[in-house]
């Protein structure tokens, strides 16, 4: 029986193989769990097990993305920028975090073309009234804060303070993560991005301009484009610095 079964799954997943390495992935996954406890690839027949092997290969690219992505400094990001269609792609990976509750404890203010300008204007109305002894060239930095990307996308934190259940706290990790995937995603489209938050984030005016309620705050400004040079590595904090593995009988402090 356990024979039958296989060769009906093979012919399943040889079938399955020309479509995209996500459909085949989670046929793979989905199937194989429910049968077998893990991914289908792993019971194939030795002739088929290279065929089939696209999960692997998924892992992998998966991982390779994970290990290149950098921030590039938002004036170094130009257009061309993403489109619609892979805004909204952008939008549902930044969706798609970890959300104790189901509560969705984030919202996304996207500013492309004009609306940048438009935004750049109230936030140096704004900069100049909280700094009216501003000098010339901070005034000019600070007229064109967005329109240093094509797109920008803001990530609202929004979390149900009267939650029976879920800690604020955890609800703004969900709002953080969300920043997190935009970044990732924009690496898969093929663009750059930056995480940045800057005096904006925090100035009351601003969240009276962007309509934000009481339990809100902004996790920051994702700025999206095209880099005018390839990104370069930097040195990163040493990680085996920060990283303990815990056994009883150590202090870990």
């Amino acid at each position: 029986m356990a024979a039958i079964i296989t060769d009906i799954l093979c012919k399943s997943v040889l079938a399955v193989e020309s479509q995209p390495d996500y459909t085949a992935n989670l046929f793979s996954y989905s199937i194989g769990t429910a049968m077998f406890g893990e991914p289908i690839a792993t019971h194939l027949p030795l002739q088929n097990y290279q065929r089939a092997n696209f999960m692997t290969k998924v892992n992998q690219s998966t991982l390779q993305l994970l290990h290149t992505r950098r921030s590039v400094k938002a004036a170094d990001l130009h257009a061309p920028g993403p489109n619609p269609a892979q805004i909204e792609q952008l939008l549902a990976a930044a969706h798609r975090v970890p959300d104790h509750g189901k509560i969705g404890p984030w919202r996304f203010i996207v500013f492309t073309d004009e609306a940048r300008i438009q935004f750049d204007n109230k936030l140096k109305n704004i900069y100049e009234q909280n700094n009216p002894d501003a000098s010339e060239t901070l005034i000019a930095h600070n007229s064109r804060l967005l329109s240093r990307a094509p797109c920008v996308i803001a990530v609202i934190a929004s979390p149900n303070l009267e939650h029976p259940k879920v800690p604020q706290w955890e609800q703004t990790l969900s709002a953080g993560a969300a920043c997190q995937n935009l970044l990732i995603a924009a690496h898969a489209l093929g663009f750059s991005a930056q995480w940045l938050s800057e005096w904006y984030s925090y100035d009351a005016a601003v969240n009276t301009l962007l309509n934000m309620q009481s339990n809100e705050q902004i996790a920051g400004f994702i700025y999206i484009g095209t880099p005018s040079q390839p990104p370069q590595e930097r040195a990163r904090p040493a990680l085996d610095e920060r990283v303990t593995y815990w056994n009883n009988n150590e202090d870990l402090a």
